[in-house]
């Protein structure tokens, strides 16, 4: 069983993480109307950060991997949310922003962006087509992060479920593969119950890159 300090500590993370929304929705308009570009995208980076930490915070206590399948509202929400971030960041530079090429500009900052949470659906999240175009967004925009690479950690996300999956999905004969920058879709063009959960037994619990 948890030790009581733990339960309380747990208790205290999911309250902070109520009371940060309330206080960035309060501030949103504000926000939005004072802050320049290109600093502005700052805004719905902290609301992706936001998803993603709850997610990691609500699951913090589990032994199981497939408590990350109650939150694929969430991970659609964080892509959703990027698809948006490098659509705004296209509009600021000038650049296209098309399914058909890659977008261009984005090579490097020392601040953390969209590659962690991208990253994070990938590996966490286990819906097939999900996970795909997480992958698909980073490589639709290489850039670096800080020590953060994102063509690097698309590659070896896509290994990461390359060996998770190991053809656990082959018999549906579904085309799993998305375009980046296309509306993130819960359910897929085929019913969603007919996916099967990827078993216990194949999933990652901690990946290392040495």
């Amino acid at each position: 069983p948890l030790s009581e300090d733990i339960v309380r500590q747990h208790r205290f993370l999911q309250a902070a993480m109520s009371t940060w929304l309330e206080t960035y929705t309060a501030s949103l308009e504000t926000l939005q109307r004072t802050t320049r570009s290109p600093l502005s995208l700052g805004i719905p980076l902290l609301r992706i950060f936001h998803t993603m930490v709850s997610i990691q915070v609500a699951t913090m206590l589990s032994t199981s991997e497939t408590c990350f399948d109650e939150f694929t509202s969430a991970f659609t929400s964080i892509l959703a949310q990027a698809v948006e971030i490098y659509r705004k960041a296209s509009e600021i530079h000038h650049r296209s922003f098309s399914n058909d090429g890659r977008i261009t500009g984005f090579s490097f900052t020392i601040d953390i962006g969209t590659i962690p949470p991208l990253s994070y659906v990938a590996l966490k999240c286990r819906v097939p087509w999900l996970r795909r175009q997480a992958i698909a967004l980073l490589l639709a925009a290489p850039h670096r992060e800080g020590i953060w690479d994102g063509v690097v950690i698309a590659h070896n996300t896509q290994k990461v479920i390359t060996l998770e999956e190991n053809g656990f999905f082959d018999h549906l004969n579904l085309e799993f593969d998305c375009r980046p920058f296309d509306p993130p879709v819960e359910k897929h063009q085929q019913d969603l119950a007919q996916v099967p959960c990827l078993p216990e037994r194949s999933r990652f619990r901690h990946v290392k890159v040495i």
